[in-house]
């Protein structure tokens, strides 16, 4: 397993990666990502059959109201979005959000969600690039070419940032955790920064049968 986040109402979704030890895709994407809950005490974990076979599943996170899920696929250097509806967990109308593919060396891991519905995505193998988006149109959140308006890059100064998070007491400190799995000086660490738009609360797993 790898990356995952509860959405709104307290469902988690996780995904697998399904590669060679970071050397990246040698085989098709097969990785799957699930939907879990819990049902009377017991797990209820789903495929989500809506999302397709992926090498490393990563980047999910919710819009503001949850009506909107972020995905992403590491090593397939994309991003989709998905609408969610938060009173069943039902997914559909998959879209391109952001492509990374002409980006150097840039791969979408780990993202988060900021209060104005915009995206940090840290760029695991990349220099130490952190990078903030929006939709093209921000009426129709995720839709578009695949091509997000970059609205902010931080860049922390070391290799491989793996996942962004809002936190501290007002949710406007960004923290970036780093690894040290690909054999790059001074990662490992975690990097702080502050930050304008604030973030939100994470939701919590949640029992729908036992509230």
């Amino acid at each position: 397993m790898n990356d995952g986040r509860c959405d709104r109402d307290g469902r988690f979704i996780v995904g697998e990666m399904y590669i060679d030890n970071f050397a990246g895709p040698t085989i098709p994407p097969l990785g799957r990502t699930f939907q879990v809950q819990m049902k009377r005490g017991m797990l209820d974990v789903q495929q989500i059959k809506q999302i397709p076979g992926v090498y490393a599943s990563n980047s999910v996170c919710f819009s503001p109201r949850g009506t909107t899920m972020y995905h992403s696929d590491t090593f397939g250097k994309y991003i989709n979005a998905y609408s969610y509806v938060n009173q069943t967990g039902e997914i559909s109308n998959k879209r391109a959000y952001h492509s990374t593919a002409d980006y150097p060396s840039n791969a979408p891991d780990g993202s988060c969600m900021n209060s104005k519905g915009q995206v940090w995505t840290s760029h695991v193998m990349s220099q130490g690039t952190v990078e903030l988006t929006e939709p093209i149109d921000p009426k129709i959140s995720g839709q578009g070419s695949g091509k997000a308006k970059v609205v902010r890059t931080v860049e922390l100064g070391v290799k491989c940032p793996t996942c962004p998070g809002l936190g501290g007491p007002n949710y406007d400190w960004l923290f970036v955790t780093t690894t040290s799995g690909f054999g790059a000086p001074a990662t490992g660490g975690l990097y702080v920064t502050k930050v304008e738009t604030k973030g939100l609360p994470e939701s919590r797993f949640f029992d729908y049968m036992n509230v």
